[in-house]
């Protein structure tokens, strides 16, 4: 056998879309069969050496589920080996998930696997995912996973079937590709997809399959894969895999395990070529597997909003902040809660939910695990917060002040200006009004921790609002409130609080003064702005010179594609709002921000005439509300556009033509910063799958010169950008697709998502890609934003600033602070997503008894880190990420 010049590994699965076409119990009901299945084949026939479970932990929490009378048996198959689970939790998507999504989700499925008493099997399997990040690689041997699989993304005339897969930090996996055409489920497709065992051509496909993967090794391995979607066990393997040992004497044939593949694909290691970064080619040739399909980035976005908004409040502010109050406070909050709002959000990952492309019952459930990982999280930082920041610590000096804390996620310092709530009582004694008969305004006075007064802009008053206030012993209180709004500039510490004392004054309390330098004009220290006629901006940089004009237009084309894909209309009317009508309104106005609401109306199409082939001569008024707020002390322009969508089938993108003379431009990735050619390849033209400009991105954007760039910057939900090949470099960002056909209907209404949709992001100069560190920082400030505790009247905290976590410089970024899954103190974890080596400085604000380096899968390497005091410094080479274990 060992003569032969092949070797052929056949791998036996199934792929278990968890929902799609079919909601989850309904997908639930044929898992049960196809796992009964399974476990007799596997208990009858000692020849069927494994069958795997897809890679994800959750097929078989699923089917326990219904059946937990077969736990043991599962258990006992995958100590033999025979049964092959995890290592993830759930198949993710990698492109619209966080860096630190994907490794809880790993951390899971290994954790769920030792629970049947073995390791979750060492293999990346990515066997549909929507092509591959760049960091993978280092995510992967960060669970001591050497190996990986992997399809759309790749084709087969650039990517043979085996290479050696890099991330930007150095890391590999060996990868074998998938072949174009059948993918994971080549041997399904060649045995019983288009006939049966039965049919009289069999050995004709099984000849053609093998000959094909023959041609495809440059190592002498071939890999048989059977692991179509929902398709059950094949029995009949290994009566098939002698027949097809008398058909080819030139190939020895294994029934094997994807690690078993592995090894043997290790041996041949140098005979493979490096293929480094991203993999996320569209589909060149043949079949009906291999497309990337990108469009699904844009499809549903309130799923994606949703997501985004709970990965932060997970990563950046529940898991940070329990870990404190439970290191200083009397009470402890069980990390258990953050494993249970962390399940729901994972069961969110794979490519069919969170990309949006599945039916409407799908997304409809997704929101309510997305609802119950909210509500989890929002009440462990709310407990948090009451630990940290007591409502009646310590008397102050006057019964009416207070204090109202602010709380920011972030571990580095900024002084910034920050717009809050304040709270008064309704009864509040201290008032005046402007004139004889002007609005009541609350008389009263800020200062900080040191006793200096803040100066203050009033932005808004709601009076008599209704409001509750939870006390952990006794009855919620209900009550009446008057709540001011209002903008200070405010020194945050890092990964911690300030605090504010409200004082009642005498008399009038006015600030003067304005950034606005014009109707339609404003300016601060970095920064002025000004609107056009059509409701565009005109901004410049005062740092770089940079001039940026007609940002903030915005384009309306025709959608008659899906969730997978953007399809134009052949008969396509493409609408600006250049020459829209647009109302413009001042909102703030003062010397610490200055806010200009922009009203504009597009007339657009109401739907897709099906039987006319073009969009609708039917118009309706498409209302775009964007709120541009200038800020003392900012570097970008704050813009809050809600969008009344109407409509249907369309889609809407925000364009901002950046005038930059560059063939590139910048998005960032789960634990990276990529730089990607504007230009579409030219050969790609008549390619199966259209080569789009639009790409990918977490929430970042830009194009830049040397010394000068302009980028997009989003708070959350949106992942579809493209930087267009056209003269100005422009900037273009999805920011919703109406579609009305999810596959396998005739049509559902949820892909259309009428109503109205908030997107948050700030549009950013920048000093060209040496100052791309600084687009990170914009981003997390604007994901976490800053959350308020307010004592009761009469009262305040005796420690007003604190702080947990410092880091510098900020080029280095927090992925994670959290408690550690076994109880051994906190898990830090760091990233450098640039490509330059830096040392990260730490200060943690609890005393420390040690460090010792980990890995993301959370097991230690044994290394102690030198600690000085509380202070420690950690080499973060680029790209690289930094796993630590802070014994406290």
């Amino acid at each position: 056998m060992a003569d032969k010049p092949y070797t052929a590994h056949y791998i036996a699965g199934t792929h278990w879309d968890r929902e799609w076409y079919q909601p989850f119990q309904d997908y639930r009901m044929r898992l049960v069969q196809v796992m009964d299945k399974v476990l007799n084949v596997l208990e009858s026939d000692d020849r069927f050496t494994a069958f795997h479970a897809d890679g994800q932990m959750r097929l078989i929490e699923d089917y326990l589920e219904i059946r937990p009378e077969n736990r043991q048996r599962i258990a006992h198959l995958a100590q033999g080996g025979r049964l092959m689970l995890g290592p993830w939790y759930v198949l993710p998507d990698e492109m619209l998930v966080s860096g630190e999504a994907l490794i809880r989700n790993l951390i899971v499925g290994h954790r769920l696997a030792r629970t049947f008493g073995v390791e979750a099997m060492k293999f990346g399997y990515l066997c549909d995912e929507f092509g591959h990040i760049s960091q993978m690689p280092q995510i992967l041997a960060n669970f001591d996973i050497g190996a990986a699989l992997v399809g759309r993304g790749t084709n087969e005339h650039s990517h043979p079937a085996h290479f050696v897969w890099q991330s930007p930090d150095g890391s590999r996996v060996l990868a074998y590709k998938l072949q174009d055409a059948g993918g994971y489920g080549a041997f399904t497709f060649a045995t019983r997809v288009r006939g049966s065992l039965s049919a009289p051509d069999l050995d004709d496909k099984l000849r053609a399959l093998v000959e094909y993967e023959k041609s495809r090794t440059k190592i002498g391995l071939i890999m048989l894969i059977d692991a179509l979607d929902h398709y059950p066990i094949l029995a009949e393997a290994p009566d098939l895999l002698l027949r097809m040992s008398m058909l080819f004497p030139d190939v020895s044939f294994v029934h094997s395990t994807l690690p078993q593949y592995a090894d043997a694909m290790r041996k041949h290691e140098a005979e493979m070529p490096v293929f480094a970064g991203e993999l996320r080619d569209t589909a060149r040739g043949k079949g009906g597997y291999l497309y990337l399909i990108s469009n699904c980035l844009s499809a549903r976005y309130p799923i994606k909003q949703a997501n985004d908004a709970n990965q932060t409040l997970l990563e950046r502010w529940a898991e940070p902040y329990l870990a404190w109050a439970n290191l200083v406070g009397a009470r402890h909050l069980p990390p258990t809660y953050l494993d249970r709002a962390w399940d729901f959000t994972l069961l969110n990952h794979p490519h069919d939910s969170i990309c949006g492309c599945s039916l409407d019952q799908v997304h409809k459930d997704m929101m309510y695990r997305f609802d119950q990982a909210r509500l989890i999280g929002e009440g462990v930082v709310s407990s948090a917060l009451r630990t940290l920041i007591p409502d009646q610590q310590t008397k102050l000096d006057n019964a009416d002040s207070f204090q109202v804390a602010l709380a920011q996620a972030e571990p580095y310092a900024r002084r910034e200006t920050i717009a809050f709530d304040i709270v008064f009582p309704s009864n509040w004694p201290y008032r005046f009004r402007e004139g004889f008969i002007g609005e009541e305004k609350n008389s009263f006075r800020l200062y900080d921790d040191d006793g200096n007064e803040i100066p203050y802009q009033l932005l808004s008053v709601q009076r008599n609002r209704t409001m509750t206030k939870a006390r952990p012993d006794s009855l919620v209180d209900i009550v009446k409130c008057d709540v001011c709004r209002v903008a200070a500039e405010v020194h945050l510490p890092p990964l911690g609080h300030t605090t504010l004392e409200v004082r009642p004054a005498d008399g009038p309390t006015r600030v003067w003064g304005t950034l606005r330098t014009g109707p339609l004009s404003a300016e601060n220290e970095y920064l002025k702005v000004s609107i056009n006629p059509n409701g565009t901006l005109r901004l410049m940089d005062k740092t770089s010179g940079g001039m940026f004009d007609q940002l903030l237009t915005f384009a309306d084309d025709g959608e008659v594609g899906d969730g997978w894909f953007h399809i134009a209309p052949i008969s396509d009317e493409v609408i600006s709002s250049a020459a829209a009508p647009c109302d413009v309104g001042v909102l703030a106005d003062g010397p610490l921000m200055v806010t200009f609401r922009l009203r504009t109306r597009m007339q657009v199409p109401c739907a897709f005439d099906w039987q006319a082939g073009r969009r609708s001569d039917k118009r309706r008024d498409l209302v775009i509300t964007s709120d541009v707020t200038l800020k003392k002390g900012a570097s970008a322009l704050h813009v809050k556009t809600v969008v009344d969508n109407c409509v249907k089938d369309h889609r809407l993108r925000v364009l901002l033509p950046t005038n930059l003379r560059s063939d590139t431009w910048w998005v960032d990735l789960p634990f990276d910063l990529i730089e990607r050619r504007i230009a579409l390849d030219p050969l790609c033209v008549n390619d199966k799958e259209l080569a789009v400009p639009e790409k990918n991105m977490l929430a970042i954007a830009a194009v830049a010169e040397k010394r000068c760039g302009l980028a997009f910057v989003s708070a959350g939900g949106l992942h579809e950008a493209a930087t267009l090949d056209d003269e100005v470099r422009t900037l273009a960002i999805t920011l919703l697709r109406g579609f009305h056909r999810p596959v396998a209907t005739d049509g559902q209404p949820g892909g259309q998502i009428l109503g109205q949709h908030t997107f948050t992001y700030a549009i950013a100069p920048f000093g060209g890609p040496d100052d791309l560190s600084r687009l990170l920082s914009l981003r997390d400030r604007l994901a976490t934003d800053v959350r308020l505790r307010q004592t009761d009247s009469g009262f305040g905290v005796t420690q007003r600033v604190a702080s947990l976590l410092r880091i510098e410089p900020e080029e280095v970024r927090l992925s994670a602070l959290k408690p550690a899954a076994d109880g051994r103190g906190l898990i830090l974890r760091l990233y450098n997503p640039l490509a330059r080596d830096t040392t990260a400085n730490v200060a943690m604000g609890v005393a420390l008894k040690g460090i010792v380096a980990t890995h993301a899968s959370e097991e230690d390497d044994g290394h102690m880190l030198p600690l000085q005091g509380n202070t420690f410094a950690v080499a973060v080479p680029a790209k690289k990420i930094i796993s630590l274990r802070l014994l406290v």
